[in-house]
């Protein structure tokens, strides 16, 4: 068995950018991917996209708010400890449109391969992912 060809499979890491500066978020586990697959389903029921986000009540929320600081402390294992739980809530809050389609973006699950994914509109502009992966 080639292992290499599972290892070029598995998911990594992509560049985003938020405001002015680049960052590196690696995917979520598995282990996450029912909650995932919850919220976006709640996303893709919306008739139209630029609803998708009003779809959602509070405990959809925190669960999108759980997934983001997950995603986030597995792509910067110290960022807790150097910035602080409120230092890291308010990353959230002040990056929370754009960190939601970074979460989707990352954690495409190879859907990519089948068709092309849905773009998901929010109330406000997000950045868009750099070319590099």
């Amino acid at each position: 068995m080639d292992v290499n060809k599972f290892r070029a499979h598995l998911g990594k890491e992509r560049e985003f950018k938020i405001g002015e500066d680049t960052f590196r978020f690696k995917p979520l586990t598995v282990s996450e991917l029912p909650e995932l697959l919850s919220i976006i389903a709640k996303f893709a029921k919306a008739e139209k996209p630029e609803e998708s986000f009003y779809q959602l009540d509070k405990n959809d929320i925190n669960t999108l708010i759980n997934l983001i600081k997950k995603m986030i402390i597995r792509s910067y294992p110290n960022i807790e400890n150097e910035l602080g739980e409120e230092g890291l809530n308010e990353f959230i809050t002040n990056n929370f449109f754009t960190l939601i389609t970074i979460l989707f973006e990352v954690n495409s699950m190879g859907a990519t391969q089948i068709k092309r994914p849905p773009t998901l509109n929010f109330p406000q502009n997000v950045s868009k992912e750099t070319n590099s992966k």
